[in-house]
């Protein structure tokens, strides 16, 4: 979970610094996606009994703030290590 926190966190510093340069539809897009990310996660504490698919919803916002840091990333000797480590990762928990 460290390399897809990092990748989160720089992902929303640079859509931060994007947001208002980017399309009115692009922008909301991603705010319906920053409450479907957070309703997604505020539903595992509403409902007590805890399931996966309180997690899964969390998924498609996710993948699409990664999908958007990855095609705006400016250094590339550091987006892709990081990628790379990102795929080291799900590897290694596949098989572990």
């Amino acid at each position: 979970m460290v390399p897809v926190v990092i990748m989160m966190i720089l992902a929303m510093i640079q859509l931060r610094e994007n947001f208002f340069r980017s399309f009115i539809s692009t922008r909301k897009a991603f705010q319906m996606l920053f409450f479907m990310f957070i309703l997604a996660a505020l539903s595992f504490y509403i409902k007590p009994d805890f399931r996966l698919f309180h997690f899964l919803l969390c998924v498609p916002p996710g993948a699409v703030l990664l999908a958007y840091y990855f095609s705006n990333a400016t250094k590339r000797w550091f987006y892709e290590s990081l990628f790379l480590v990102f795929v080291l990762t799900i590897q290694y928990f596949l098989f572990v």
